[in-house]
C-alpha cells in the first residue's frame, strides 16, 4: 500500500507531539519540511476534532508550543484502524467494476484517484473538478440491490412508472445495468412484453425480489459489449435495422462535432462539403434517443435521408415552431 503525502506527515507530526516535549511551530516545520505553515494548522485541527488527540498549548516567550498532553499518546492505532475500513470500502466497490461498461470504469478511476490526491494539492478544500453524474437522482438507491440481482440471476416484481402511462406491475429478468445522459437505466426481460426493455431507475416506483417465477435467462444472440454499437442512448429495437443516416451539419458546430462525435460510426461524405455546410452519414438504428440529440443541436443539424426520419424531425420542429406563434 503506498500512502500518501498528507497521511505520512500527519503521522510525523503525531510521533513529533507524542515525544513530551515542548515544540515551537519552527521546530515542527524544521523537523517535517515538507510541511508549510498553513498545512500545520489544518492538520493540527484534524488531530484534535477527528483523532480527539489531546493537544496541550503552551507558550515559550512570545511563540505557542505544542505537545500531547500525554507522553507516548499516537493515532496509529486508531489512523490504521480507519484506514482499512477505508480499502475495504474501495475493494468493496472495485468488485462491482465487471457490472460496468469501459466509460464508467474510468470514471469511476478517476474519481477514486482523485480522491487520494486532492487533500495533498489544496490543503483548504476548495474542489478543483467536477463530473455531470448526479447520485441524488431519483433510482440510484437501486443500483447495488439490482447488481446482486444480476449476479444471482433472481427475477424481481416491481412497480414502473412511465413518463406517459399509468403505474405498472411488472416481473422483469434484469441483465445488465447502464447509464446514459446522466441517467442510469436496467437492461431486463420484460415478460409482459416479451423482449429485452430498457427501464429506467427514476421511474421505478418499488422493487422487490420474487421466487413466485423461474428466471429467464439472457438469450445467447444478446453480448452487452455489442448491444449498444448501433444505437444513440440505451433503446435498441429488434425490428428496426441499421440505417444510413445523412446529415448536413453547419459550418459554425462541424468542429465540435467532430471532437464530440454524435455516434462512433460518424464519418464525412466525399463531396459532401460547401462554404457553409459538411455533410456527414451514421450508420445507426433510428430511436427516441438520435431524435432527441439530433434536435439538440437546433439549426445547426439537418436531415437529409432517410425521409422517414427528416419527416419525423420537421413534424418536431413544425410544433417546436408552433409554440412559439404569436
Amino acid at each position: 500500500m503506498i500512502a500518501t503525502i498528507k497521511q505520512i506527515n500527519l503521522l510525523k507530526l503525531d510521533e513529533l507531539l507524542g515525544q513530551g516535549k515542548e515544540l515551537t511551530l519552527e521546530d515542527i516545520l524544521n523537523a517535517i519540511p515538507e510541511m508549510e505553515k498553513r498545512t500545520f494548522y489544518n492538520y493540527r485541527a484534524e488531530l484534535e476534532k477527528h483523532f480527539n488527540a489531546p493537544l496541550e498549548v503552551g507558550n515559550i516567550g512570545k511563540e505557542s508550543t505544542y505537545r500531547y498532553k500525554e507522553k507516548g499518546f499516537s493515532i496509529r492505532d486508531q489512523f490504521i484502524h480507519e484506514l482499512n475500513l477505508n480499502i475495504k470500502t474501495v475493494q468493496d466497490a472495485l468488485q462491482g467494476l465487471s457490472l460496468m461498461d469501459g466509460d464508467d470504469v474510468n470514471n469511476i478511476i478517476i474519481r477514486l484517484y482523485l480522491m487520494g490526491i486532492k487533500n495533498d494539492l489544496l490543503a483548504d478544500h476548495r474542489p478543483f473538478m467536477a463530473f455531470d453524474n448526479n447520485v441524488d437522482l431519483t433510482g440510484f438507491e437501486y443500483l447495488e440491490k439490482l447488481g446482486k440481482a444480476i449476479l444471482d440471476k433472481q427475477p424481481l416484481r416491481i412497480e414502473y412508472k412511465p413518463f406517459v402511462e399509468g403505474l405498472q406491475q411488472l416481473v422483469i429478468h434484469p441483465y445488465f445495468l447502464k447509464q446514459y445522459n446522466n441517467r442510469w437505466f436496467l437492461l431486463a426481460w420484460s415478460e409482459p412484453a416479451g423482449r429485452i426493455h430498457n427501464f429506467a431507475l427514476d421511474r421505478i416506483q418499488r422493487m422487490e425480489r420474487t421466487n413466485e417465477v423461474v428466471y429467464y435467462p439472457q438469450p445467447n444472440n444478446v453480448r452487452f459489449d455489442e448491444y449498444f454499437d448501433d444505437i444513440v442512448g440505451v433503446t435498441n429495437y429488434d425490428d428496426r435495422e441499421v440505417e444510413t443516416i445523412m446529415l448536413r451539419v453547419s459550418r459554425k458546430s462541424y468542429n465540435y462535432i467532430v471532437t464530440k462525435p454524435l455516434h462512433w460510426s460518424q464519418m464525412p461524405v466525399k463531396g459532401g462539403e460547401t462554404e457553409d455546410w459538411v455533410t456527414i452519414q451514421l450508420r445507426v438504428k433510428t430511436n427516441t434517443e438520435l431524435e432527441m440529440l439530433l434536435l439538440s443541436y437546433g439549426d445547426a443539424i439537418e436531415v437529409v435521408e432517410p425521409q422517414s426520419l427528416r419527416d419525423t424531425m420537421k413534424e418536431k420542429a413544425e410544433r417546436m415552431a408552433a409554440l412559439y406563434h404569436e
